[in-house]
């Protein structure tokens, strides 16, 4: 039987001298680099005061763990998310666009084009989400590096914390604009039919 347990509670164990318990470190390394730091992590522990120590792989991959499958169900949690705030910014656009009818009128009378008209009710569209995305991105920042986290992954023995990666805020930022954008095109294309008669009158 294998007990994985802190290095610093080993000797706390009934029944068990501290003397002979051999300590077992696990380092989580990307596949193509394992056999480069196998051969360091040997060299470097081929001859230490405390006695020689080995090096080997276990070959466990993050799909053996589940790592992958937890990934895709957060994703497709994540998509899910995403097109229902689309749903409800494109709602919301709607109703905007209905009461800002005779501003548009106003607009086209004055020689405004019907593509001035669509930039104008997509852009509305694409800002807010992208202020809102930035906005969510930042206290994702902020909460990942806040002290209380910090110290509970250290308390956890991560030694190493890994910053927080810049392919998230990108990632995070495009869902942001795409899903403005997205919700934003069917309130442009009504709002460019509108009829300045009608749109005056209303």
């Amino acid at each position: 039987m294998t007990a994985f347990v802190h290095a610093g509670a080993a000797a706390a164990l009934p029944g068990l001298d501290p003397a002979t318990v051999m300590p077992t470190y696990l380092a989580w390394v990307p596949p193509e680099a394992s056999d480069s730091v196998q051969q360091q992590i040997r060299r470097q522990l081929a001859n230490t005061p405390y006695g020689s120590f080995e090096a080997f792989p276990m070959g466990i991959s993050l799909e053996d763990v589940g790592f992958r499958q937890i990934e895709w169900a957060l994703l497709g949690i994540a998509g899910v998310i995403l097109l229902l705030g689309a749903m409800g910014l494109v709602n919301i656009s709607l109703v905007t666009v209905r009461y800002r009818m005779r501003e548009i009128g106003i607009r086209r009378s004055y020689g405004a084009t019907g593509l001035r008209i669509f930039v104008g009710v997509l852009m509305e569209s694409v800002v807010a989400t992208v202020i809102a995305g930035a906005v969510g991105v930042t206290a994702a920042v902020a909460l990942v590096r806040a002290p209380f986290v910090l110290d509970f992954f250290r308390d956890q023995g991560l030694v190493d914390l890994p910053p927080f990666p810049v392919f998230a805020v990108l990632v995070g930022l495009g869902a942001a604009t795409t899903v403005g954008a997205l919700a934003g095109i069917i309130p442009a294309l009504i709002a460019t039919r509108v009829k300045v008669i009608d749109a005056i009158r209303a």
